[in-house]
């Protein structure tokens, strides 16, 4: 699944800008023991959030996987990315967020 080759970029990525910008993966198929073997075999760190019933995706619109959404530090979705992104992708527009302010 594409979603799943993204998750060690947007692990990096939640690591480098831990504390300035939040990234969640979201999963919305599985339980958690999936979402646990998913992380250990791609060695993150972040277990994907589950999306029991596609509530989540069913309220931000989402209809095509993976999606990725940036959020500020107040909540408000200033990104989406629909279709897999790179890592370098998703750090270009996280810095945007930041102002250019790199970790």
């Amino acid at each position: 699944m594409a979603c799943i080759r993204e998750l060690p970029g947007i692990d990096e990525l939640a690591q480098r800008y831990a504390g300035k910008v939040s990234v969640l993966a979201v999963m919305g198929w599985g339980g958690a023991a999936q979402a646990r073997s998913v992380a250990r075999a791609k060695s993150i760190d972040h277990l994907p959030l589950l999306d029991d019933g596609g509530r989540f995706a069913s309220e931000m619109g989402v209809d095509q996987v993976p999606t990725t959404f940036l959020v500020r530090r107040d909540g408000r979705v200033v990104g989406r990315i629909v279709g897999i992104a790179s890592e370098g992708f998703l750090r270009k527009e996280a810095d945007k967020l930041l102002g250019g302010q790199a970790p």
